[in-house]
């Protein structure tokens, strides 16, 4: 079968009828090589879409000094320093490296960016008026 021809929504279904085969059938070898290949085309084809761009508070509408919110943690002090940056504890540092570090400090799961706000709304909401929800991600499951 060439699995590079397929669509998105091919490979889904062909993903899809391969899982059934082996649930009654756990042995059948052609099944789980189906599985296998066209599970490795579906992810060439999810590696190839384009990625959402880093977050730029400027574009998002934000300035220089503005305040965001680390909603488990209200009390920190946090602001937009660069377009890229924010400041902290008395140093510049990107949103990433600032989440995981409050994250552990607080003991708490390292959910994306599901913490931060401006004001009260969301910077997850922020970043996708400014640049566009984001794609639906294939379930494999």
């Amino acid at each position: 079968m060439n699995y590079e021809k397929m669509s998105e929504e091919q490979l889904k279904t062909l993903i899809s009828n391969a899982r059934r085969l082996l649930n009654k059938d756990a042995e059948n070898q052609k099944a789980s090589l189906v599985l296998w290949e066209a599970g490795l085309q579906l992810g060439r084809l999810e590696s190839t879409k384009e990625r959402r761009p880093p977050i730029n508070y400027f574009t998002c509408g934000l300035s220089i000094g503005d305040k965001l919110t680390f909603s488990a943690s209200p009390d920190e002090d946090i602001e937009v320093y660069t377009e890229r940056t924010l400041y902290w504890r008395g140093q510049e540092i990107h949103l990433t490296p600032l989440r995981e570090t409050l994250c552990a400090e607080l003991g708490i799961p390292n959910d994306a960016n599901k913490y931060w706000f401006v004001g009260d709304v969301s910077l997850t909401k922020i970043y996708d008026d400014t640049y566009g929800p984001a794609p639906s991600r294939c379930d494999l499951r």
